[in-house]
């Protein structure tokens, strides 16, 4: 099993393809099991890389939906301000109409 640890772990470019199927929970439990049984408390890492991993994956479209709901609210309240200031300036006109009559 070590030449299995080595495979997965042995260049920086395999180790990061390892990793990154980990994090997407591809077929992670293999490896893990692999570097466990070579290194029991590797237990530490591998809980808290797919713990991170989950949290990030989480927290990355729900930054970008507050975003989102941000802007959409910004825009309407634009909105409302806009039509809110042309409602006044119907109002400013019929008030200068009536006056001048």
């Amino acid at each position: 099993d070590d030449l299995e640890v080595k495979q997965h772990f042995e260049m920086l470019s395999t180790s990061m393809w390892t990793l990154f199927k980990m994090m997407t929970m591809d077929g992670w439990t293999s490896v893990a099991e692999a570097v466990l049984e070579e290194r029991p408390w590797m237990i530490l890492f591998f809980l808290v890389f797919i713990f991170l991993s989950i949290s990030s994956v989480s927290i990355v479209p729900a930054i970008f939906l507050e975003t989102h709901m941000i802007q959409r609210e910004n825009a309407r309240k634009q909105m409302r301000t806009k039509e809110f200031q042309q409602q006044q300036q119907v109002q400013r006109e019929k008030m200068r109409h009536f006056f001048r009559v």
